[in-house]
């Protein structure tokens, strides 16, 4: 069992500090970090990468209320939703998924060598009343589905490079406060380039586990 102490613990260890914390209501230097990082760069890493964790495909549902001009469509925001990635058909819900784990930084049309469009949409804010402002998705889809990323808390769904990501990621954000000037700075940018790293191995390890879709055949090899 992985908890959110023992790995904010594990963040400290990375900048060389070993007076850890023991409750996360603690009154001391690392609980006051704690309460301040720990949330915020959670939500960051799930962002930051597709992890097959925190990536979900939800039907959306469609507003009745007026169309944004100049779009076809209106969409609630899925509830659970940090980050949008992608809105698909039924159909492409395949390549989408296959392409953002086959090919993270880089568009899927550039990674397997043909064309497929990506769906334009926006997110929007939507002015319900006077009182009431939601979030909305406009985009020319009918009956579109959205590739996004869901708020995971639960660290034991985490894998260990998501984990050890995190943990870099953390040790980034508090390690001035803690080794001050000049020096917290330069350890704050290695355990940056860290996390990178960590991101990139996870990239290797999701390109070897997964295996990329069917490419379409040639219309030219279709007509014959």
């Amino acid at each position: 069992m992985t908890s959110s102490i023992e790995t904010f613990n594990r963040a400290l260890s990375r900048i060389g500090i070993d007076q850890f914390m023991a409750d996360p209501l603690e009154s001391s230097k690392e609980g006051d970090l704690y309460r301040t990082w720990f949330d915020v760069c959670v939500e960051r890493l799930l962002t930051d990468f597709p992890w097959n964790f925190a990536t979900r495909i939800t039907a959306l549902a469609e507003l009745a209320t007026d169309l944004t001009p100049g779009w076809q469509k209106k969409y609630a925001y899925p509830v659970d939703c940090l980050m949008v990635r992608q809105i698909v058909d039924a159909s492409g819900a395949r390549s989408a998924i296959t392409g953002y784990y086959g090919a993270w930084g880089y568009g899927w049309d550039d990674y397997c060598g043909w064309v497929r469009r990506q769906v334009p949409f926006e997110i929007m804010n939507d002015r319900e009343s006077d009182t009431k402002v939601s979030k909305v998705i406009v985009c020319d889809m009918p009956e579109a589905y959205c590739l996004h990323v869901v708020s995971v808390t639960d660290l034991n769904l985490f894998d260990p490079l998501a984990l050890s990501a995190l943990e870099w990621l953390i040790a980034s954000e508090i390690a001035a406060p803690f080794h001050g000037m000049p020096t917290g700075i330069n350890t704050a940018q290695a355990a940056g380039q860290q996390y990178r790293a960590a991101l990139n191995a996870a990239h290797v390890r999701s390109a070897n586990e997964s295996g990329s879709d069917y490419r379409p055949e040639s219309p030219a090899l279709s007509c014959r």
